[in-house]
């Protein structure tokens, strides 16, 4: 892996090391043995937003899971109108972040802002180090190893359709922790005109059939 410390002085504009892909954790766990009060407070904002993702990601795979066994059973509530999804998602609990399908510059992502679920490109991905935030060009194997995501994100105006454009015309760009990113999906399954993209393939069934819901996406605001 070959990465660069994100704001150290000019002197160390130059400063690389090589690393394998993905083991960025064994590069943090040697220098935080003489940690300071500040490194360890980031250490303990990261391992909370962590375990939040966590929770939450294996509380969306357990619905999902629920809602899937309702549309096997063909159960459909008569109080009340239910969702009924017909289409398994996999790796819901990784954000389908494995290696077999590791998340890549280009690549893009279902993330949420506020209560909207949108779909983002992935522009640059870091990962800590010793308090710095490293870019790195390698495919990242779990979205743990993720310390912060510059995405182009793309709201939902229509159905499976999305949109690059905010009312005032512009652009969003965001660099955020990835605690908001909840399902990886490949360039091959959007189609991109101008400023509109559109979902295809299973991942138009995936947004539409879960992700993209209003009670869902509530669910994950309570996190």
């Amino acid at each position: 892996m070959r990465f660069k410390p994100v704001g150290l002085s000019s002197s160390h504009s130059n400063y690389e090391l090589s690393i394998q892909p993905n083991k960025a954790s064994h590069f943090v766990t040697y220098f935080t043995k003489n940690e300071n009060p500040e490194q360890r407070f980031v250490t303990q904002r990261e391992k909370k937003w962590k375990d939040n993702r966590k929770n939450l990601a294996l509380t969306l795979a357990r619905l999902h899971a629920d809602e899937l066994e309702k549309s096997k059973q063909k159960k459909v509530s008569k109080k009340k109108k239910t969702h009924i999804s017909i289409i398994q998602i996999p790796n819901i609990e990784d954000a389908n972040i494995t290696p077999e399908f590791p998340l890549k510059k280009g690549h893009y992502v279902f993330v949420r802002f506020g209560d909207k679920m949108c779909v983002g490109r992935v522009i640059s991905i870091y990962f800590d180090a010793y308090g710095k935030h490293c870019y790195t060009d390698e495919a990242i194997e779990n979205i743990n190893d993720i310390s912060y995501i510059s995405l182009h994100v793309y709201i939902p105006i229509h159905l499976d359709l999305f949109s690059d454009l905010v009312k005032e015309k512009c652009n969003i760009l965001t660099h955020h922790i990835p605690s908001n990113l909840f399902y990886h999906i490949p360039e091959t399954k959007v189609l991109i005109d101008s400023n509109i993209l559109k979902l295809l393939g299973d991942e138009k069934r995936y947004y539409n059939e879960y992700f993209g819901w209003d009670d869902i996406i509530e669910k994950m605001r309570r996190f």
